[in-house]
């Protein structure tokens, strides 16, 4: 495992790279897809087939999480308030991503203003 992906998974915890997924993606991930992608990553898978992972980073799915994860980790230095938002917003979009099958959250997400 990646040794920034393992630091931030300890210190921040799962929700807060749930949170990066989504906002590295701006919203193409939502946080349950994006918990299932962490998940599968801390348990040896490296490979992810999904549009966005092939096209931008080859299928690996650490490039991935880790271009998240920094991008994320700087938007939290330089404008914490907003990344508080973000990690906010998930864990109450997490709670209705059952019902919400279109992942219309995720499409609305690029407009949004945090």
């Amino acid at each position: 495992m990646d040794e920034t992906i393992a630091r931030i998974l300890k210190e921040k915890g799962e929700s807060w790279v749930v949170a990066a997924m989504v906002e590295g993606s701006i919203g193409y991930h939502s946080p349950d897809n994006a918990r299932r992608y962490i998940q599968d990553y801390q348990n040896g898978t490296r490979r992810n087939y999904c549009e966005r992972c092939l096209s931008c980073y080859g299928g690996d799915l650490e490039k991935m999480i880790l271009q998240d994860v920094t991008g994320f980790e700087r938007m939290e230095k330089e404008i914490p308030q907003r990344a508080q938002r973000i990690i906010d917003f998930c864990a109450e979009w997490e709670k209705v991503a059952p019902q919400d099958t279109l992942n219309a959250a995720g499409l609305m997400y690029p407009t949004l203003s945090f």
